[in-house]
């Protein structure tokens, strides 16, 4: 073998040596391979600092939010002091897929949520989201959970979910941040039983809720019993936020993110037969 060879397959070897090295040090410094470097730049208006909980609350139906949520995830996932990761949908239904992970989704569209809810919350987009959690709690990064526990829908939804997700803490022992997905009307603060933040904030718990606002575009939405593509948002919306102290260490914090242009994502039994489950 001439020199120019050796140095070729010197060159290689040390690219290979490199690349290992850059893998450990990913690895050591905790961050989900999953995860994109750097999340999404809207984040960087939410202060995260000395709360407890931050509840993201949604217009359900889109692709931007569910994927703008798992880079908030991203962001304050740790191996060292797991978070609790909520979804207001039924226990039974994130079962139900991370009874499936690594299976295909046949086994998902057996759960009764994910079969026949045509609401914005069994989207495509929030299936994927949900998919991608659950490999992020089988690494130890983080606890999931469902805590839509309604059957009538006359239920006090803020209480009960509260308690859902308390039960899950205290199941697990665990003590990290509570990071929450809900629908705009739940993520409101108001003396309002239907309220999550409400009841978060009533149980002592600092936290950061964050409206997210849609400028245009579409999401699928149930109107009058109607469930479609609707068009949403007037172009118009901006950044914004403010702080309250509601009682003796208590302090809630409300945040307005603006997501320019949004596309909607019908319900995944919809596309079942097209991804070939």
């Amino acid at each position: 073998m001439g020199r120019r060879g050796r140095l070729k397959i010197a060159r290689t070897v040390a690219l290979l040596v490199l690349g290992v090295l850059s893998a450990s040090c990913t690895e050591s410094a905790g961050a989900p391979a999953e995860c994109t470097a750097g999340g999404s730049a809207a984040l960087s208006s939410v202060n995260a600092d000395g709360f407890d909980v931050i509840v993201f609350g949604e217009v359900h139906g889109n692709v931007q939010t569910p994927q703008l949520f798992f880079d908030a995830v991203c962001k304050f996932a740790s191996k060292s002091n797991p978070i609790l990761v909520g979804m207001e949908i039924p226990a039974s239904s994130i079962k139900a897929v991370r009874d499936s992970a690594g299976r295909g989704r046949k086994a998902v569209f057996r759960d009764g949520f994910w079969a026949r809810s045509k609401d914005g919350r069994s989207s495509a987009a929030n299936l994927e989201l949900i998919e991608r959690l659950v490999r992020l709690e089988s690494e130890g990064y983080l606890r999931l959970v469902g805590f839509d526990k309604r059957v009538t829908g006359k239920e006090d939804f803020g209480s009960s979910s509260l308690s859902a997700l308390a039960s899950e803490e205290q199941a697990r022992g665990g003590n990290g941040k509570w990071i929450l997905l809900t629908g705009r009307g739940h993520s409101r603060y108001g003396n309002d039983p239907l309220s999550l933040t409400y009841a978060l904030v009533q149980s002592g718990r600092n936290t950061s809720a964050v409206d997210v606002t849609l400028a245009s575009g579409t999401t699928w939405a149930c109107v009058m019993g109607e469930c479609k593509v609707q068009q949403i948002g007037n172009g118009q919306c901006e950044n914004s936020y403010m702080s309250r102290d509601i009682g003796p260490g208590t302090r809630l914090q409300v945040t307005n993110l603006c997501i320019d242009s949004a596309t909607a994502s019908a319900p995944a039994a919809d596309s079942a037969t097209d991804i070939g489950t």
